[in-house]
């Protein structure tokens, strides 16, 4: 017998007598090949080692055991790398691969199921990490904390993994001897896992399974942020009680990296370039990221109420294999940032648990004066106060809100100074709030109708006509400017005049009064919205804005003001009233504060939150002076004024006329009145006790201001019931049984509504005002915010740019 017949003869007696049984994994076959034998017939030799560039593994584990002939951790002709950890031997790989082998249709079934909806290649390398992989769990035991493997057809759900202990059962039974499971020692790879060159080993990663950012994320490709394609189902996370219709509409995180950007929202399938500079590990294998990034940002916008941690998120992480424990790690990490970047984590929450800061990250030796107890003032110190950082707001007024104070109780409804309107409500921080503290919103209808001096209605459709002219004309402007320098910039009503007489004379098109006068409208309703006449507002500069990313449209009324909002939002916050600042000196290390009356605060850093007519009014004292860039952008910036009224009947006497709508409009019969209660608002409501509340409330601007200028709260309301009675000319309108004027031009902490860009001024000044001073002096609110100016959402997030920017400084 030759040496050749012998071996096959040992071969065959070997084969028999395991036939009947597979090897256990993990356990070592002895190998009946010397060095030289040819497994395979490939003419390779048998190895025992990884022969992949760089892998640690110096004695590879099949994990599949799939075949009989699987060599667990002995020899084989090659050994096929998904993980630095993580191999399955050429034993294995035949079984799937080989058309004569028994797992072959297992394999072309999956694959054509894989082709069919990824772009990833359909491998056995893909399939063995989609369907052969082990899942890893932690034991939740705090004394213990182990990484532990579980058998390979274990389906991983989050109740299993919040429950786990070590030695648990696939049915959720725990072991009697706890502590002996937990005294195993720790598999040697999970340490492996934590290297940083982890993912560079990474062959074969089919992303999530069951995430619930497909929630949000059903019309992606699933291989393109990190799912695995062949998981169209989600887990419905609990406590996702904010789930409701205003939800549905307001809450939209992600965009599409072809779609135009919607502010607030991330790129689900794209790594931003502030993503790939904090975290240049993962850009590299960004699908990773995308996935936990996702799934975070998917998970907190599901329950909005409570605050995002990694171990909230980790029950959710279903991610077959050792790579598993790297991407539960990540997870903190990417919260923080996310937090950082107040995209998580906003709004109303506070008292935040310890896993929100990074290990190494603390900020509680560091303190911070807070000037302006108003939107932004409140959001800023909520966010330092949540990151640890010792904060005192200082608040000239004896009440919280700036410019959204409230003013009074009109029925049982509490009616602000500011606005009551929150317009733009896709993704609007003040909308999301809201939804944290249950305030009730209602959704304002598209439909409107406007109404002449003389009682009619103007037609929907001369009115959709003249709203598209309008708008044509707006956009003939917008390429007149591209061709000149701000130079030659005029008032927008001229140019707006000009280009729509041009109009008229090339189309030879005849506009009646009537159809003059609805263009007025739309001219004063733009007053309204810039918070100035349109003969100031820049032709070159006026919807600068719109350069940004915006929200998303719908808009809402907040029947109960912001008051309850406020409140919540200053909550265990240190806030000191009736303390006006009169000087701010940065000269030495700290910045040293002066408060009218004589009292003085010291911090590391303080925030400026005053509105902008407070700054050009040179109220407070800077030491040293301001430099000369940044008062000459606070002066020439506008500080615009609208004034508000409100007023609330017996009855609801318009509702007749104007059916089915919560806004009206008033066409004046002369430009004089532009902007004069030109939009009224029906604030309506039924009570709790089942009485309804009849409130409307309307806003001067522009024009309108001159005609109620140095009048009474008095002769106010006795102008807009003239208006009214207008309007409305077959009732007789009663007197307001209550009604509430603002009067802001003469309001001395304020003394403004809004910011708006005048003539000659170019929109660059909103970032001069915004920068800050030597890392000490900061400032914030919507005159600083060039992508969100005229809005309580501009003024919130001017608050948290200004927070990161602060921590920035801290970190050096």
């Amino acid at each position: 017998m030759t040496s050749v017949q012998a071996v096959q003869s040992n071969k065959t007696s070997q084969d028999t007598s395991t036939s009947s049984r597979c090897s256990a994994r993990g356990i070592k076959r002895k190998s009946f090949f010397d060095e030289t034998w040819d497994v395979s017939g490939t003419g390779k030799k048998p190895v025992r080692a990884c022969e992949r560039s760089g892998c640690p593994a110096t004695i590879p584990i099949c994990f599949a055991n799939s075949t009989e002939r699987c060599v667990g951790s002995g020899y084989t002709s090659r050994w096929h790398h998904i993980s630095a950890g993580e191999h399955f031997c050429n034993e294995c790989f035949e079984y799937f691969y080989r058309s004569h082998k028994l797992g072959y249709e297992t394999f072309c079934k999956w694959k054509s199921e894989w082709s069919s909806k990824a772009k990833m290649e359909a491998s056995v390398c893909v399939f063995m990490a989609d369907k052969l992989l082990p899942f890893w769990v932690q034991c939740t035991r705090p004394e213990c904390c182990k990484w532990r493997q579980l058998s390979r057809d274990f389906d991983l759900y989050p109740d299993f993994i919040r429950n786990f202990t070590c030695g648990m059962t696939s049915e959720g039974k725990k072991k009697e001897r706890q502590l002996e499971a937990c005294a195993v020692p720790e598999d040697h790879r999970v340490e492996m896992c934590r290297s940083p060159w982890w993912f560079s080993q990474l062959t074969a990663s089919v992303g999530l399974k069951m995430s619930p950012s497909l929630h949000f994320l059903s019309d992606y490709s699933s291989d393109a942020i990190g799912h695995c394609p062949l998981d169209v189902t989600y887990l419905q996370p609990e406590n996702t009680s904010t789930k409701t219709k205003v939800w549905e509409m307001f809450r939209q995180p992600f965009s599409h990296s072809h779609e135009t950007d919607t502010a607030g929202t991330v790129k689900a399938d794209e790594m931003s370039e502030s993503e790939c500079n904090y975290f240049p590990h993962l850009a590299r294998e960004p699908k990773i990221f995308l996935s936990l990034r996702n799934l975070i940002i998917s998970l907190w916008n599901l329950s909005i109420k409570e605050w995002m941690t990694w171990q909230r998120c980790a029950n959710y992480l279903i991610y077959r294999g050792v790579s598993r424990i790297k991407c539960v790690e990540l997870l903190q990490s990417i919260i923080y940032y996310l937090t950082r970047e107040g995209l998580i984590n906003i709004g109303l929450l506070h008292d935040p648990p310890t896993s929100l800061l990074l290990p190494n990250v603390n900020y509680e030796n560091h303190s911070v004066i807070v000037v302006g107890a108003g939107i932004t003032g409140l959001a800023a110190a909520r966010q330092l106060s949540n990151f640890g950082v010792k904060v005192t707001v200082l608040e000239a007024q004896n009440c919280l809100g700036g410019r959204v104070d409230e003013a009074s109780n009109i029925g049982d409804m509490c009616l602000g100074q500011g606005t009551q309107i929150i317009n733009n409500c896709v993704n609007n921080p003040i909308c999301l709030m809201c939804m944290q503290a249950d305030i009730d919103m209602k959704i304002i209808r598209d439909k409107y109708e406007l109404i002449f001096e003389n009682g009619q209605l103007a037609l929907p459709e001369s009115c959709r006509r003249l709203n598209f002219h309008f708008n044509a004309i707006l956009d003939v402007i917008a390429e007149w400017r591209k061709d000149n320098a701000l130079a030659k910039d005029t008032g927008l009503l001229s140019k707006f005049r000009e280009a729509h007489d041009q109009f008229l004379e090339q189309s030879q098109i005849e506009f009646s009064l009537d159809e003059e006068k609805i263009l007025e409208y739309y001219l004063g309703h733009m007053e309204l919205v810039s918070g100035c006449s349109v003969e100031d507002l820049s032709s070159m500069h006026w919807d600068q804005h719109e350069a940004f990313p915006q929200l998303g449209s719908s808009s809402i009324m907040l029947c109960q003001g912001l008051s309850e909002l406020l409140n919540l939002l200053a909550k265990d916050l240190d806030i000191q009233y009736n303390v006006e600042v009169v000087k701010i000196d940065y000269s030495e290390a700290d910045v040293i504060v002066h408060a009218s009356s004589g009292a003085v605060f010291r911090a590391n850093k303080v925030l400026v939150t005053v509105p902008l007519s407070v700054l050009q009014k040179d109220v407070i004292d800077f030491v040293p002076h301001l430099p000369v860039e940044k008062t000459k952008a606070i002066k020439s910036l506008g500080a615009g004024v609208i004034e508000m009224v409100v007023l609330q009947f017996k009855k609801n006497f318009w509702r007749e006329k104007v059916k089915d709508v919560d806004v009206f409009g008033y066409i004046a019969s002369d430009e004089s009145c532009r902007g004069l209660f030109s939009v009224f608002y029906d604030l309506s409501k039924v009570q709790k006790s089942g009485k309804e509340t009849h409130v409307l409330v309307t806003y001067i601007a522009g024009n309108g201001l001159k005609k109620v200028m140095g009048k009474s709260s008095e002769e106010i309301v006795q102008a807009c019931t003239d208006v009214l009675s207008k309007l409305f000319p077959e009732q007789k309108i009663p007197e307001p049984e209550q009604y509430y004027t603002s009067h802001w031009q003469k309001e001395s902490s304020n003394r403004m509504s809004y910011s708006y860009v005048p003539v000659g001024v170019d929109a660059s000044v909103y970032t001069h005002i915004a920068q800050q001073l030597h890392d000490k002096i900061f400032f914030a609110g919507e005159a600083t915010c060039r992508q969100f100016p005229q809005s309580l959402a501009g003024a919130y997030w001017s608050g948290l740019r200004e927070t990161e920017t602060i921590l920035k400084c801290f970190d050096q």
